[in-house]
C-alpha cells in the first residue's frame, strides 16, 4: 500500500510539473522549484521503503561478500574505512593542496571549494568547503545517482557520503568543511581529476536557486607543480564552517 501510494504521488507531481510548464511565466520558476523540491522528498521516501523491504527480507542494502574484481581491487570501503597510506607516487604523501582553492559556483549562491586533495588505499579524499548563499537548502547528492568524481584515464569514483545524510544536505546559509571521501584507489597513472555534484541534475536550467545545483570542477591537478604549497584545508575568506 505505502509502494502504491509513493507512485501515486509520483505520477501526481509529474502532472503538476506539465501543469506547470504551461502557466504564466512570472510564476513558473517558483513552481517548478516547489516541484522538484517535493519530487526530491519522494524519492528519499521511496529510497527509505526499498530498504526497508530488502531488511525484511534478510538480503539487507549492502552485500559485503560479493561484487565485481574491479569493485575489490579498488577497496570501496567508504570513510569508515582503514585509511591505509597515501598512494601517491610523487613525493606528496600529504597530498596536494591549492591556495587559493579551486572553486564551483552556481548562479543560485551555492559555491564548493576544493582545498587538497590526498589518496589512500581505499579512498581518494578531498579537504572541501561548501557554502550554501542561496534562499533554501541544496542537496549535492542522491541516493541512488551519488556525486562522484573522474580522473583523466577514464576511472569513477563515487562519493560515500556523511553518515545520515546520503543527500549532503546544506541548510540556507549553513557553511561545511572538511574531508569528502570518494571510494577506491587512485589509479598510478591518473595527472587529474573531475568532481561533479548532482550528475542527474545536468541537463536541467540552471539559472537561480535549485534544491539540487548541479556543479563541477574540472582538472583538478595531482602534480604539486601545477598547484601552489599551501596547507590543504586553510580557512577562506575567514569563513568558519561545521564538519560533515
Amino acid at each position: 500500500m505505502r509502494a502504491r501510494t509513493c507512485v501515486l504521488m509520483l505520477v501526481g507531481l509529474t502532472g503538476a510539473l506539465l501543469l506547470t510548464a504551461c502557466g504564466d511565466d512570472d510564476e513558473m520558476g517558483d513552481e517548478l522549484a516547489d516541484v522538484h523540491d517535493a519530487i526530491d522528498d519522494l524519492a528519499a521516501e521511496v529510497e527509505e521503503l526499498r530498504t526497508e523491504i530488502d531488511e525484511a527480507r534478510g538480503e539487507g542494502a549492502v552485500d559485503e561478500g560479493e561484487g565485481s574484481d574491479s569493485e575489490a581491487d579498488r577497496g570501496a570501503e567508504g570513510a569508515g574505512g582503514d585509511d591505509g597510506d597515501a598512494v601517491f607516487d610523487r613525493d606528496t604523501a600529504e597530498g596536494v593542496a591549492f591556495n587559493p582553492p579551486i572553486e564551483a559556483r552556481h548562479p543560485g549562491g551555492v559555491v564548493v571549494e576544493v582545498h587538497g586533495v590526498r589518496s589512500t588505499e581505499s579512498s581518494v579524499e578531498l579537504d572541501t568547503r561548501i557554502i550554501n548563499g542561496q534562499g533554501r537548502s541544496a542537496r549535492l547528492s542522491t541516493p541512488g545517482i551519488p556525486s562522484r568524481m573522474t580522473d583523466d584515464v577514464g576511472n569513477e569514483y563515487l562519493l560515500v557520503p556523511p553518515e545520515d545524510d546520503d543527500w549532503l544536505e546544506v541548510e540556507e546559509g549553513e557553511v561545511l568543511e572538511g574531508a569528502l571521501s570518494f571510494s577506491g584507489r587512485l589509479a598510478a597513472d591518473a595527472t587529474s581529476l573531475t568532481v561533479e555534484f548532482r550528475p542527474d541534475n545536468a541537463d536541467r536550467t540552471q539559472d537561480g536557486a535549485d534544491s539540487g545545483p548541479h556543479l563541477l570542477l574540472e582538472d583538478i591537478p595531482l602534480d604539486p607543480e601545477d598547484a601552489d604549497e599551501a596547507e590543504a584545508g586553510d580557512d577562506a575568506d575567514g569563513l568558519e564552517g561545521d564538519d560533515f
